[in-house]
């Protein structure tokens, strides 16, 4: 899993440099169904818990956390993502960690 995370980190950091530098933008002009379309890819998780952690409200309370849920989704995705690379960091630190070794005149352990 590692491995492929690296080919997906290094794809995301070539895709930000040929949109900083222009040569590939994010949208080319393309149909506007994409850009929902991918808005919800992206957030539809986050607003759809908003919504429901308030169903009891009704149609009135569902459009308020559509509202609440446009502020929220965007803080919320940027968090994860922090703590998805500081977990990623830590674990990659741990890795000698999970070997267990004995030191060189431990008793034998007979069980």
């Amino acid at each position: 899993m590692p491995f492929w995370q690296g080919v997906i980190g290094v794809g995301l950091v070539a895709a930000l440099f040929l949109a900083a530098s222009g040569e590939a933008p994010f949208w080319g002009g393309g149909p506007t169904w994409q850009l929902g379309f991918f808005y919800v890819l992206a957030f539809g998780g986050t607003i759809l818990g908003c919504v429901a952690a308030r169903a009891s409200r009704g149609p009135l309370g569902w459009l308020q956390d559509l509202l609440v849920a446009q502020v929220y989704a965007r803080p919320y995705s940027l968090e994860l993502a922090a703590a998805v690379a500081a977990g990623r960091l830590v674990e990659d630190g741990a890795r000698t960690a999970w070997r267990r070794e004995e030191p060189p005149n431990a008793p034998a352990i007979v069980t």
